[in-house]
């Protein structure tokens, strides 16, 4: 799989590299991590706000920009700040050359008064954006009116996003995702051989495993016998559902073929 449609720019970050950022800033987070691994005993958010908070400036996002990214393609989230451009710029800098998207995370838990400005620095960058939970009627309004590519959790295809992120589907709604041609960003990959037979377009990465590595070829391979025939053909079908530009798709199309 070189085609990675899920991963979270802070959520993908090594330990080593969040508390390198940490002792630099004189930020005590030793108690994010256990075991060479990060500790999520108060939760996942907790502990995600809390390595987001050591990457604050354009250096720090090109350093784990260049940390996460591998040599496929990658649609990368990034919850926006103000200086939404410069951060665009800083991860095409850690970026070098290697072919990706920054997405725009919204997470709902924010609440509307802080995504508001958020989904409109991204509209104003042209950004794609997800937003998690149940979005804010004001900032769907506000891509819809910027025309960018979204993603959303659920399966409510009225605002025709890209992607939808879902744990899994019925039948009946995977016959749907696969007649529309929707991607599906599905949260619990043992649902994967089904869909994949049902004709879903899978997004599939390391999104399933922030703070948790996860060899998902792997798992993918011992649970459904998937060779790397069905890994190139994820790969190709991805390629409708990326939010890259059209540049970007044909690169992607010629690494994959090679």
């Amino acid at each position: 799989m070189r085609v990675d449609l899920t991963l979270d720019l802070i959520g993908a970050a090594p330990t080593r590299l969040i508390a390198d950022l940490a002792r630099e800033k004189d930020v005590d987070l030793s108690r994010l991590f256990v075991d060479g691994g990060y500790n999520l005993t108060h939760g996942f958010l907790a502990a995600y706000d809390a390595a987001a908070g050591v990457v604050v400036g354009a250096r720090d996002v090109a350093r784990v920009a260049d940390a996460v990214l591998g040599e496929g393609y990658a649609d990368l989230r990034l919850t926006p700040r103000e200086g939404w451009a410069d951060l665009l710029s800083a991860v095409a800098e850690g970026a070098a050359g290697r072919p990706h998207t920054l997405i725009a995370r919204l997470p709902h838990h924010l609440g509307p008064e802080a995504l508001r400005p958020m989904a409109l620095w991204a509209a104003v960058a042209g950004s794609p954006v997800a937003l998690t939970g149940t979005p804010d009627p004001w900032c769907l309004d506000c891509v819809a009116e910027a025309g960018v590519p979204l993603i959303l959790d659920g399966t409510d295809l009225a605002r025709t996003p890209r992607r939808i992120r879902v744990p899994t589907l019925t039948d009946a709604e995977a016959e749907r995702m696969a007649e529309v041609g929707v991607g599906v960003e599905l949260t619990d990959w043992t649902q994967a051989g089904r869909l994949y037979d049902r004709g879903v377009t899978l997004a599939l990465g390391r999104g399933f495993a922030a703070f948790q590595p996860l060899d998902l070829p792997s798992r993918l391979h011992e649970a459904f016998d998937w060779d790397d025939a069905v890994f190139r053909d994820l790969d190709r079908r991805a390629f409708a559902v990326a939010v890259c530009d059209d540049t970007t798709r044909a690169k992607m199309k010629e690494m994959t073929d090679a």
